[in-house]
């Protein structure tokens, strides 16, 4: 509904190859410069492409809700969440809410700003049918903001195709993957880069994707390489050739790149933050010498190893078919609910996502 990019593509992609029985019209907007490269709109039974202004994008999904008439309205995201909310004639049975990481996580503003998105997420419950969170830090928040909401944990999945063999060669690389934003926090990145190379010479550190000019500046006068934003095959490329993955983020949902880095076989060094800490996610560690450490630490073998069936593990609980028994599960139960429409048939009611 807003933005279309990144991690919250792969997501409303997943839901919508994984349910070819239900009929997906999907209004949304794409993010400049965040285009993952996945055909989502060949995939939707029908695209709408939304605009930038609130009551305009309001107003298109009501529009669309009205010519449509879906058994459910899925929300992505913060903005679409609101937007959809907002929209006249969208019943509070019918939607369900998807908050890809709640707003008042965030980190880049102060207390009063967290606490006044707090306060809408809240008021708007009273506008929602069902959440259906990414992880179980998400499921949490949201049972905290209206225990009469009914939540349903979807976790994100992981489905990589087969990638051609490409052995590591020259020295250990360390990894990230995102928009340069204060979500995924890249100078913490930047600083365990410098701490790294005072510890050890030698390590190669890249973040793989592109955003503030301002801070691919920074970090590469730090030493690190900034490839730009890349299309998501060749992140893929990418990640299957490094020797570690670095997770710096200061908020998080359930970040897809770190799923996809644990499913390409890399170990994690991950920001210790209340969304990972919840996923189970091992080696999570604090400030940059301590990112530093750990990445330097997987040089010991038995190490490596360790943290390599740790991935595995972690991969093992995010896969597509649990991710989507429990989607058609929530849908179902959303659908067969007391005041609700009858539960989805096999052969496809529609549905309606609106996603950011």
């Amino acid at each position: 509904m807003v933005e279309l990019g990144s991690g919250v593509t792969s997501v409303v992609a997943d839901y919508v190859r994984g349910t070819p029985e239900i009929e997906h019209h999907v209004l949304a907007r794409q993010r400049s410069g965040a285009d993952t490269g996945e055909d989502l709109k060949g995939a939707a039974s029908s695209w709408t492409e939304l605009p930038a202004e609130p009551p305009r994008a309001i107003a298109a999904v009501a529009r669309t809700v009205h010519r449509v008439r879906p058994d459910l309205v899925h929300a992505h995201s913060s903005y679409s969440g609101l937007y959809v909310r907002l929209a006249p004639g969208v019943p509070r049975r019918r939607v369900v809410y998807t908050p890809h990481c709640y707003g008042f996580e965030r980190r880049d503003i102060g207390p009063v700003a967290r606490s006044g998105i707090r306060g809408v997420e809240a008021g708007l419950s009273r506008r929602t049918g069902a959440v259906l969170a990414i992880g179980p830090r998400e499921a949490e928040l949201a049972r905290s903001l209206d225990p009469a909401v009914p939540v349903h944990l979807v976790r994100n999945a992981v489905d990589l195709p087969p990638l051609p063999s490409a052995p590591r060669s020259g020295p250990p690389e360390a990894v990230a993957s995102g928009r340069l934003s204060p979500q995924k926090d890249p100078l913490l990145f930047a600083a365990a880069a410098v701490a790294a190379r005072e510890l050890s010479p030698g390590t190669r550190w890249t973040w793989i994707g592109g955003g503030d000019e301002a801070v691919t500046a920074q970090l590469r006068s730090c030493g690190v390489e900034v490839t730009g934003w890349l299309p998501r095959d060749e992140v893929l490329r990418r990640l299957s050739t490094a020797s570690v993955y670095v997770h710096t983020a200061a908020w998080e949902g359930c970040p897809m790149t770190l799923l996809e880095a644990a499913a390409l076989g890399l170990p994690v060094v991950a920001r210790r933050i209340p969304a990972l800490s919840a996923m189970g996610i091992p080696r999570l560690v604090d400030g940059p010498r301590e990112i530093a450490r750990g990445v330097l630490r997987l040089d010991d073998p038995g190490t490596r190893s360790r943290a390599v069936a740790e991935s595995r593990a972690v991969v093992d609980r995010h896969s597509p078919q649990q991710q989507m028994a429990a989607l058609r599960a929530a849908y179902e139960a959303v659908c067969s609910a007391p005041g609700r429409r009858a539960a989805l048939p096999s052969d496809g009611a529609s549905t309606s996502g609106a996603s950011e």
